[in-house]
């Protein structure tokens, strides 16, 4: 579906949006309430907007980060956080989780170094069953080489024949020179290359020499 693909998977693709709040402290100087309650107002205004774009309560998905930094630090790393902040003690499991974001990235860390939270950041995901089928479909009457007409390949002229995409099914194999026509493309098979159908319809074409 060349001509319509950008658009189906727009159609198909779940619903997302990003939140991001101020929030500039260190981590040692606040509590799990403060952080939770700061991220309930980003989660209503994220499940009110969802819930009118049609998403409900069951497929409502929604992530939370700290952007966070060593202090002195420009630049930050998103660090995910559990869903029950108010329920930590202490923030040593998200202290390590930013060192060991921070060594993976930069190739070292600090870990006795303050670090301070710079953004509270949600993605907010409302996520739909809309798959596309695994299993392609083929019109029988479709099938079969449609005729034949003569194409030029750089400077040289190749009799080829004339497919219709429509005809074919998964595991059909070609080998070019050929042409598969279809409403929204041409497909060109070079001489030499080899085309196959995959299970999901692609044609996948192993480019000759």
């Amino acid at each position: 579906m060349p001509a319509h693909f950008s658009a189906l998977g727009m159609l198909m693709a779940d619903l997302k949006h990003d939140y991001v709040q101020t929030f500039v402290r260190e981590l040692a100087e606040t509590t799990g309430a403060e952080i939770a309650d700061a991220f309930a107002v980003l989660e209503k205004s994220a499940t009110d907007t969802l819930t009118e774009e049609g998403s409900g309560p069951e497929q409502i998905l929604l992530r939370r980060f700290l952007d966070m930094r060593y202090r002195g630090q420009e630049y930050t790393l998103p660090v995910p956080v559990p869903e029950d902040l108010r329920a930590l003690s202490d923030f040593s499991a998200i202290r390590a989780r930013f060192d060991q974001l921070h060594q993976e990235h930069y190739g070292h860390s600090a870990p006795k170094e303050p670090v301070m939270m710079v953004n509270l950041r949600l993605s907010a995901l409302g996520k739909f069953d809309n798959k596309l089928p695994l299993a392609t479909t083929s019109r029988a009457a479709d099938r079969g080489e449609r005729g034949r007409r003569p194409v030029i390949f750089e400077t040289k002229a190749a009799d080829c024949s004339i497919y219709l995409r429509s005809g074919f099914k998964a595991g059909d194999r070609l080998d070019g020179p050929a042409v598969i026509e279809e409403l929204g493309a041409t497909i060109l098979v070079y001489p030499g290359d080899r085309m196959q159908v995959n299970e999901f319809g692609h044609l996948v074409i192993e480019v000759g020499s």
